[in-house]
């Protein structure tokens, strides 16, 4: 992860943001990531995702959009199970990502640790390589990074 930025641009902070959210106040953080859930938590955004599903296939869709996902589930069943969409399944996955509440599933597995303080700085070192421009709203601009609580 330490160089990704190098070879997909499109990711810009998001990894600083993944591993700075994870830090606890006291420092520490949990050693296993999970990874990035999704759920669509406004009934409308979800009425509009539904929308671009054949009606013969909405109801086993639903079910699926009620409670938390992943791209990949979803992109799974839709395959699996030929549902059928108005939009290719990338601008779907897209339509739900974007309108979805989201967060990092984290686990504290044998521990917590601190390694994340070390990690996060070389990431922003390497963003910061190829957006030096992005410093302030990185470091300053940007107030919606939070701490984990593992409670």
């Amino acid at each position: 992860r330490r160089c990704d930025n190098f070879f997909n641009a499109h990711l810009k902070a998001t990894n600083i943001k993944t591993f700075a959210c994870l830090l606890q106040p006291d420092g520490f953080n949990p050693l296993i990531i999970k990874g990035t859930k999704y759920l669509l938590t406004d009934q409308a955004a979800k009425e509009l995702a539904l929308r671009q599903v054949a009606a013969a296939d909405r109801a086993r869709l639903e079910q699926l959009l009620g409670k938390p996902f992943s791209p990949g589930a979803i992109a799974n069943l839709i395959t699996a199970e030929g549902i059928k969409l108005s939009t290719p399944l990338p601008d779907f996955l897209g339509l739900l990502i974007e309108k979805a509440h989201t967060w990092t599933e984290a686990d504290f597995g044998e521990g917590y640790w601190i390694d994340h303080w070390t990690y996060l700085l070389d990431l922003i070192q390497t963003y910061l390589a190829l957006y030096p421009e992005a410093l302030t709203q990185l470091l300053s601009t940007d107030q919606t990074y939070t701490f984990y609580d593992s409670g």
